[in-house]
């Protein structure tokens, strides 16, 4: 699933953590694995000091991957690893074009949640909008991914059974986070909000409010189809030990507190920017969930999204 990955250096004190489990993915996937370093074009004056300070770049960074082998007790596994330090004013630009470009299948980063720095968090959200290919951030305090627990969250409208594209989508969302699953050996969560808002804008506006079993008869209603939604969709996805949570309410709210709620250490989710496809979560929804959420985000889009920035 993911035999070329490309992890982008955040360049901070805490991330061996988030490169350590890099390297474990590495491991599950027999996975290259390319580290990305990215620094500002220097102005002409201190064009003399890029050799030495690209030198200086690659003897950190090689220093980080002994300690994160190290740490992901990996140290005596023969993995494929490379460091490619470019100049840009734009890292995750860098970034997109190393995966146009570089066939890779998965970019890593450390989140910059816990990272002070407006900069540091328009690359990560950058990155899960315009990044052809999964987006996978670490949480920067979070625990090793061997141990960690594992969710999606998707939303199984009725709508994408007539929508091929949106189907597809919501197919390789399911298999990308059950195969993650199965490589860590670790049990999935499948987490699908129903909301109930129609109801009760309709009760708050119309001219005869409805009653409390009139309400409650709606409620069972939605909650039942809502639920054989998403048993057919986990269903034709063939993941057949997954647990499926309904929660009542709105995505932004209901999904964050459950992830906190059930200890979800990585958190699967479908983000694209043009709205549209049922299926799964999308655009200001998604980004709503990614802001607040403490846990390691895995991002993906449809095989057919085009970022738009152009490769070069």
């Amino acid at each position: 699933m993911f035999s070329n990955i490309l992890y982008y250096c955040a360049n901070t004190d805490t991330e061996v953590s988030a490169l350590a489990n890099t390297l474990v993915l590495a491991d599950l996937f027999d996975a290259r694995v390319t580290l990305l370093c990215v620094y500002p074009v220097p102005p002409k004056d201190l064009a003399g000091y890029v050799p030495l300070l690209e030198a200086s770049l690659r003897q950190a960074n090689e220093k980080k991957i002994a300690a994160a082998l190290a740490r992901a007790q990996l140290a005596d596994r023969a993995l494929t690893l490379d460091i490619e330090i470019r100049a840009c004013n734009h890292g995750f630009v860098e970034a997109v074009r190393q995966v146009q470009t570089g066939g890779y299948q998965l970019v890593v980063k450390e989140s910059a949640r816990t990272t002070p720095g407006d900069q540091a968090k328009s690359v990560d959200m950058s990155l899960v909008r315009k990044c052809p290919c999964p987006v996978l951030l670490f949480a920067a305090d979070g625990k090793p991914l061997r141990e960690s627990r594992l969710a999606i969250a998707v939303n199984p409208n009725d709508g994408y059974r007539n929508d091929p594209s949106g189907h597809a989508f919501a197919l390789q969302l399911l298999q990308t986070a059950a195969a993650l699953g199965k490589a860590l050996g670790k049990p999935l969560q499948v987490l699908a909000c129903y909301d109930t808002t129609a109801i009760e804008m309709v009760n708050r506006l119309s001219l005869s409010r409805m009653n409390e079993d009139e309400i409650l008869n709606i409620d069972r209603q939605l909650q039942k189809e809502h639920l054989r939604a998403l048993q057919e969709l986990v269903g034709a996805a063939g993941l057949t030990d997954a647990t499926l949570v309904q929660l009542k309410g709105h995505p932004r709210e209901k999904i964050p507190a459950e992830v906190a709620k059930r200890g979800i250490d990585c958190l699967i989710m479908g983000s694209v920017a043009r709205t549209g496809i049922p299926g799964f979560l999308i655009g200001n929804t998604a980004e709503d969930i990614i802001a607040q959420m403490p846990a390691s985000m895995l991002t993906v889009k449809p095989q057919d999204f085009v970022s738009p920035i152009k490769a070069p």
